[in-house]
């Protein structure tokens, strides 16, 4: 059950040994941690908290987010109660399947759903403790933390237009802006927060070129 989740990480490796340097050790596995469930089919975006050295998989297969201690190399939980991994006509449509970008600060994880949701996690009761509409039809996908502001932000690429929005991570979880995007037509990618100038960036899909977009807080 853990070889398609061994192969994800040998194949970013070797991505990552391609660029590194000539001098560079050469990379090789220290570790295989075994996922109980379904057999890992499908998933999508991991998350690494590096303080804590948690490291959190949107499990499709299993309909959770599944949360490992990398240090110690094992299975610490799942969290169940997302959408899963939506077949039609014989394929995982990826636009409505769930859970999908993961990111966790604090003591909570955040994940994007299939249904255009948020979920907020507990990581003490390991648990969902909140879901947030997005409004759209497809997923809530790829996202970013602004933690002076504490502000989530996360892509709809598969709605017409796609959009951003930006949620409060205080008390309450209000939507406190959308940015409407309609110049991404083949979508919007992975949003990421600039501490150095308080600004997010979002990479913008348009007639196969990346743009680049600049959301003030």
């Amino acid at each position: 059950m853990s070889m398609k989740l061994n192969y994800l990480v040998a194949t970013a490796l070797t991505a990552c040994a391609l660029i590194a340097t000539a001098g560079a050790a050469e990379m090789r596995k220290i570790a295989e941690i075994p996922v109980p469930g379904e057999p890992l089919a499908s998933f999508d975006i991991s998350y690494l908290h590096q303080a804590s050295q948690r490291f959190f998989l949107a499990d499709r297969s299993n309909k959770a987010v599944d949360v490992f201690d990398a240090k110690a190399n094992k299975f610490i939980g799942r969290v169940a109660g997302f959408v899963g991994a939506v077949v039609k006509d014989g394929r995982v449509d990826n636009a409505h399947s769930g859970p999908n970008g993961v990111l966790a600060f604090g003591e909570e994880a955040w994940a994007g759903d299939g249904d255009s949701t948020i979920k907020v996690i507990d990581l003490k009761g390991m648990k969902i403790v909140d879901t947030i509409s997005t409004g759209g039809q497809g997923r809530a996908n790829e996202n970013t933390y602004d933690p002076k502001d504490e502000i989530f932000i996360i892509g709809n690429q598969n709605e017409t237009p796609p959009f951003t929005t930006m949620v409060s991570t205080k008390a309450g979880h209000k939507i406190i802006g959308k940015i409407m995007m309609p110049d991404a037509t083949d979508g919007n990618e992975q949003p990421m927060y600039n501490p150095a100038d308080g600004l997010v960036y979002q990479p913008i899909r348009s007639c196969g070129m990346t743009q680049r977009r600049a959301a003030s807080r």
